[in-house]
């Protein structure tokens, strides 16, 4: 069965624009200044269903097709979850960037450097000044005189 490529273009940015905006529930935000003492409680086997019950009794929920109802031990346990791996991969990336010999140790935007930049001597001496062998010469002279400066390149005759 084929499809029309344009028309599900069409549709699918229509039904985006149609769809209701549900407000956030923080829930995340909540969950990841909580995850210390989330942590802290798991230590004391406490378990991912009792936290997620006191949390809902301070208000955490999260949204469902029937509205927002009070948050899971299961969708606690998957949300603490994604915490630790996003913190760890952070981590693991910052070792990364330490370890690169071409980024320094100061903050971004800050420059280290205590000289200031400069040409290499080679660049920085100036052209000999080129002045024009006589007023009144001619094309042809300076001609001549160009074809005898490069004589020693070229190759003689038989």
């Amino acid at each position: 069965m084929p499809i029309d490529v344009e028309r599900l273009m069409n549709d699918a940015e229509a039904l985006h624009k149609a769809r209701p905006v549900q407000p956030p529930t923080g829930v995340y935000a909540a969950i990841v200044a909580a995850t210390p003492t989330i942590d802290a409680l798991r230590l004391k086997d406490v378990h991912w269903a009792v936290i997620a019950a006191a949390l809902a009794a301070q208000g955490i929920t999260q949204l469902s097709s029937g509205g927002a109802v009070p948050i899971t031990g299961n969708r606690l346990s998957s949300l603490v979850s994604d915490i630790k791996k996003k913190e760890k991969k952070r981590l693991e990336k910052a070792e990364q960037r330490a370890q690169r010999r071409d980024l320094s140790a100061a903050a971004p935007g800050k420059s280290t450097r205590s000289t200031k930049l400069s040409l290499a001597a080679e660049l920085t001496v100036k052209a000999p000044d080129v002045t024009p062998s006589g007023e009144g010469d001619t094309e042809e002279t300076i001609r001549r005189q160009q074809f005898d400066a490069v004589q020693s390149f070229i190759k003689p005759t038989r």
